[in-house]
């Protein structure tokens, strides 16, 4: 798909931790999609809760025996009124199968700290990976590690 056929992203009036999030919830959509049928969606939309559907192209797709990773590229044009260190990061979401009843667990990878995924950003993300789920008649247990490759810091 060209680019000219994308929504523009806008993410401008959440907080840094709240863009990292979403990067995030958009990479882990899009890796447990290609978990579950071995193609990535891309770009990827997710819905907020304010109803806005952003776009997200994939920068990096990874599928392996019961995982898979995608990561997308945060760019200074979509987080306008946020200048920040993690422009032109790629934030990374993988995702693999938990022991049965588990539920949707999180887990802080490489250049993250727990904190970088805010309560909002969980809560969408599990209800996004809970919904994929139910449309694949499959239980949402699930591991799902955000991190941010080459990091100097935790965000």
């Amino acid at each position: 798909m060209n680019d000219e056929t994308l929504p523009e992203n806008k993410t401008s009036t959440e907080t840094p931790e709240e863009a990292i999030g979403t990067y995030a919830t958009a990479a882990a959509k899009a890796a447990l999609t290609a978990l579950i049928t071995g193609n990535f969606p891309d770009p990827v939309g997710i819905i907020l809760p304010d109803g806005e559907v952003p776009y997200f192209q994939l920068a990096y797709e990874g599928l392996g025996e019961g995982y898979a990773m995608a990561g997308i590229i945060r760019h200074e044009d979509h987080m306008q009124d946020e200048p920040g260190d993690s422009e032109g990061t790629t934030i990374i979401s993988t995702v693999f199968p938990a022991p049965p009843g588990s539920g949707i667990i999180f887990q802080a990878g490489e250049g993250v700290d727990e904190t970088a995924l805010d309560p909002l950003s969980r809560r969408l993300t599990m209800e996004i990976c809970e919904h994929i789920c139910a449309e694949y008649d499959l239980p949402a247990d699930l591991v799902v590690t955000i991190s941010i490759p080459q990091s100097e810091a935790p965000h």
